[in-house]
C-alpha cells in the first residue's frame, strides 16, 4: 500500500475505458478524501495524472469531471497550450470548480506557434480565475523544443532569443512556477502585457535579482 498513486497517462479522458479506470482507482482505495493509516498517523492519499488532460474533451460533458471528483485527485492538471484554447480551457476550469475540484495545475507550452502576448494572456487568465472562483491554479510554462534537435536552440517565429532567455530567467527565479497569487504574479511577470514586454528586454541579471535592484 502506498500513500500516492501517480499515473503517467498523457490523456486519460480520451480513453474509451475512462470510467472503468476511475472505478479501478477508487477500488484500490484512492477515493476522494481517502487516508492511509500508518501507525498513529492518517496520511492523506493522493492521485496525480502526471500529464495535462485535454480541456477540449473535459468541457464536452461534465461526466468526466464528476468522475474525476470521486477520486483523491491533487492536483488536476489541464493543458493550456495556446490562447486559442481559452474557451474549452476556461469552461473546464469552471466545471472543475462546480464539482468541487479546487486544486489545479497546468502546463503551458510556449515558443511554438504562440507569442509572448499569448503566454501572458494565458498566465493572466489563471490569476483572474483564481480570484473569481477562490481556487488554486499553479502554472508551469514549458518551452517547446523539437525532439529531433539535440541542442535547445529552437526559436519560435514570434519569439526572439533574448525574450526566451528572459522568460527562463524569470522562471528560474520563481522555481519554474507561476503562482496563483496576484501580487506574486504582478511582481514576477508584470501587471499587464506592456509591463511584461518591458521585462523581457531587461538585462537578465536585473530580472533574476530584481528585488535587490529595486531597493
Amino acid at each position: 500500500e502506498k500513500k500516492d498513486l501517480m499515473l503517467m497517462d498523457n490523456n486519460v479522458v480520451a480513453s474509451a475505458n475512462y470510467q472503468n479506470i476511475i472505478a479501478e482507482i477508487r477500488g484500490l482505495g484512492f477515493e476522494r478524501g481517502a487516508k492511509l493509516s500508518r501507525g498513529r498517523s492518517n496520511l492523506q492519499r493522493r492521485v496525480d495524472f502526471n500529464q495535462g488532460v485535454d480541456a477540449r474533451i473535459l468541457c464536452k460533458d461534465i461526466m468526466y469531471l464528476k468522475e474525476m471528483s470521486t477520486i483523491a485527485i491533487k492536483p488536476l492538471r489541464i493543458a493550456f497550450d495556446h490562447i486559442g484554447a481559452r474557451k474549452p480551457y476556461e469552461t473546464a476550469i469552471r466545471m472543475s470548480h462546480e464539482v468541487g475540484i479546487h486544486e489545479l495545475s497546468n502546463y503551458m507550452l510556449y515558443n511554438f506557434t504562440d507569442s509572448p502576448s499569448d503566454l501572458y494572456q494565458r498566465m493572466r487568465l489563471n490569476i483572474d480565475l483564481n480570484g473569481e472562483l477562490k481556487i488554486r491554479i499553479f502554472s508551469f510554462p514549458m518551452r517547446y523544443q523539437p525532439t529531433d534537435m539535440k541542442n535547445r536552440s529552437f526559436i519560435g517565429k514570434k519569439w526572439t532569443k533574448f525574450e526566451l532567455r528572459s522568460v527562463q530567467t524569470i522562471l528560474q527565479a520563481t522555481h519554474g512556477v507561476v503562482s496563483g497569487s496576484p501580487d506574486f504574479f504582478k511582481n514576477a511577470f508584470g501587471e499587464n502585457e506592456e509591463k511584461f514586454h518591458d521585462l523581457l528586454i531587461r538585462p537578465n541579471h536585473y530580472l533574476f535579482n530584481r528585488a535587490w535592484y529595486e531597493k
